[in-house]
């Protein structure tokens, strides 16, 4: 009920429509208006004994959503609609043959574990089949399958699904980001409403970019507007556009460091505090100093500091902003060696603290990390968790993977499969199925376990790292395809012994990438020519000349 159509023309080919939604969105958005043509099948339709007869029925929907190449989605509807009726048959199949030659250049190849290669792949498909490259959407739990969850966006967006698009299809992942820069002037408001400056995403957004949660709380789940942050960050740490940096992300980095730095108070102590916030764990109502939104606001500020710095802003950064990013406090307990939830306590999931080692990398970078605390993070909310939400594992998986424990992670791997179910290997929220179905977070975050958790890979500003390799349980190898980075696609295969890099394909202005190992002393070139192959032991870095440090050796090619 949400939309209503008429018939505005018909005839013995093809029936139109036209209508739009009953509402709109928000007081400053207008009503969406949608039209249609459809083909009229014939009413008898004669089939030869034993014989096929292939029949098609072309059909067209055009939103003002969309961006339209004519005057009106009516107009738009009929005449997309006369040129595929006039294309020759064959054509429909010829060209979705060719769009999906070019969404297979990225993907994750399994051997040796059919049944692994198959989940794998059809969590890629349900993650691209709910984007397209030139719709600036930044997609929705259940994707375009189904209506859970309103259709809207949450974090899932950024810190789940999305970083699979930024690693194997840049381009989609690029035009997801647009949804976030476009909203700015939204988030503005929303910030400048709470009596805060910079930009404030909302926790649950829709066409306009306004907050369209009905839970009141959803206010304060501010870490969200850090996860948009970091994933412009990630966008620029594998692309390194300087343009795009100034252009469309320096924007977006400046704003929400300033709307943290708006939203951090000092305590009578002289510490630094944000306080009532929403945790990623929401049963815990509101918290102050949540361990993920101050880790998440800690990279906004410094991100926004060294973007400043590569584009010659430094003037526009806020004096204070790397003395809030060095204070902001991550609660600890030296009694019990790990890191708290937030400043009242440890009693929900964790997944908070355990993002803190991925995809947030912040620990290493805390004073009481080492590899002790962060198994006692692992161990300490893990083993008290006994959800079935898809949504959950993938964090804990990748992160006992960067410790070496591939046990543990194939064990949750095993488990992760009762979120799966039916021929298509379609994703749900709960095991029943229950929650939300075509559940693509629990896609992402599954796809998430075998690049970066499997394989190993990290983004940084210097270098794409392939950290300890390894492959899956009862699996021969893994083969990451059309990895992106800086231009260059790369073809990464990692067996028990080795990982083998290679150049599959090159834009004219891409630098050349260069690699090196733990146990080298130089870096040496990629080729589209052969493979340079390493030991999984260690680390593998691949980086450009202008990113390596001067006391690198180069051997030119």
């Amino acid at each position: 009920d949400d939309f209503s159509l008429h018939v505005v023309s018909q005839d013995e080919n093809k029936t139109c429509l036209e209508g739009s939604t009953h509402e709109s969105e928000s007081p400053e958005t207008s009503a969406v208006s949608i039209a249609l043509c459809r083909s009229n099948p014939k009413e008898v339709y004669v089939v030869p004994r034993h014989g096929m007869t292939h029949l098609v029925f072309p059909s067209t929907i055009w939103t003002t959503l969309d961006a339209l190449p004519g005057p009106s989605v009516l107009d738009v509807v009929k005449e997309q609609h006369n040129l595929l009726v006039a294309m020759p048959r064959d054509t429909f199949k010829i060209l979705h043959l060719h769009a999906m030659e070019e969404l297979a250049q990225g993907g994750i190849d399994v051997e040796g574990n059919i049944e692994l290669a198959k989940t794998i792949n059809a969590s890629m498909w349900g993650i691209l089949s709910s984007f397209r490259e030139d719709r600036g959407s930044p997609g929705s739990p259940g994707g375009l399958a189904g209506d859970c969850y309103g259709g809207h966006a949450f974090w899932d967006a950024e810190q789940i699904i999305w970083p699979n698009l930024l690693m194997f299809h840049p381009d989609i992942a690029k035009d997801a980001l647009q949804y976030r820069f476009h909203s700015q002037r939204v988030a503005r408001k929303n910030a400048a409403q709470a009596g805060k400056v910079g930009l404030k995403f909302p926790w649950e957004s829709a066409v306009s970019g306004f907050e369209v949660s009905p839970w009141r709380p959803a206010a304060r789940e501010i870490h969200v507007s850090g996860d948009v942050s970091l994933a412009f960050w990630r966008y620029w740490q594998a692309s390194g556009g300087m343009q795009w940096l100034h252009e469309v992300a320096w924007p977006v980095l400046r704003g929400v460091a300033a709307y943290f730095a708006s939203e951090v108070a000092t305590t009578s102590v002289g510490s630094l505090a944000i306080r009532d916030v929403i945790d990623v764990d929401e049963s815990s109502g509101y918290v102050d100093n949540s361990a993920y939104t101050n880790a998440v606001a800690k990279l906004a500020l410094r991100h926004a500091v060294k973007a400043a710095s590569l584009i010659h802003r430094a003037e526009d950064v806020d004096a204070n902003w790397t003395r809030i990013a060095q204070g902001l406090p991550i609660p600890f307990s030296h009694e019990k060696q790990l890191r708290l939830e937030h400043e009242n306590g440890s009693d929900g999931t964790g997944l908070g603290v355990i993002m803190l080692q991925y995809p947030l990398g912040l620990p290493q970078e805390l004073a009481e990390s080492n590899h002790h605390v962060r198994r006692n993070d692992l161990i300490y909310y893990a083993s008290r968790q006994t959800s079935t939400n898809a949504m959950y594992w993938w964090a804990v998986t990748v992160a006992w993977l960067s410790l070496g424990e591939t046990s543990l992670a194939a064990e949750i791997v095993a488990r992760m499969m009762q979120n799966i179910h039916g021929p298509f290997y379609t994703w749900t929220e709960g095991i029943d199925p229950g929650g939300c179905s075509n559940f693509i977070t629990g896609a992402g975050g599954y796809l998430q376990i075998f690049w970066a958790g499997y394989g190993g890979v990290r983004l940084t500003d210097e270098a794409l790292l392939f950290h300890m390799p390894r492959v899956p349980r009862d699996a021969s190898s893994l083969t990451l395809r059309g990895l992106s980075y800086r231009g260059s696609r790369l073809t990464a295969r990692i067996t028990h012994e080795t990982i083998s890099l290679q150049i599959q394909s090159a834009s004219s202005q891409a630098p050349t990438l260069f690699v090196t190992h733990t146990e080298m002393t130089s870096w040496v070139p990629l080729s589209p020519v052969f493979e340079r192959s390493f030991p999984v032991e260690g680390t593998v870095q691949v980086a450009t000349e202008a990113q390596m440090g001067v006391k690198d050796v180069l051997i030119k090619p």
